[in-house]
């Protein structure tokens, strides 16, 4: 049996810092919201509920 493997290789030409400006930003959470993506407020906030026992 064959196995195929595909690499990517791609640079990230923005730093830190100024792809967390876009991604923090106003216009970009409203866009991740309507598509029915959750953002956390904070970093304790959990999107998934464990099944409780």
């Amino acid at each position: 049996m064959a196995i195929e493997i595909t690499v990517f290789d791609f640079k990230i030409s923005k730093t830190f810092d100024e792809w967390r400006a876009v991604y923090d930003s106003v216009d970009n959470k409203a866009m991740l919201k309507a598509g029915g993506i959750i953002i956390p407020a904070q970093p304790s906030d959990t999107i998934i509920t464990p099944n409780k026992m």
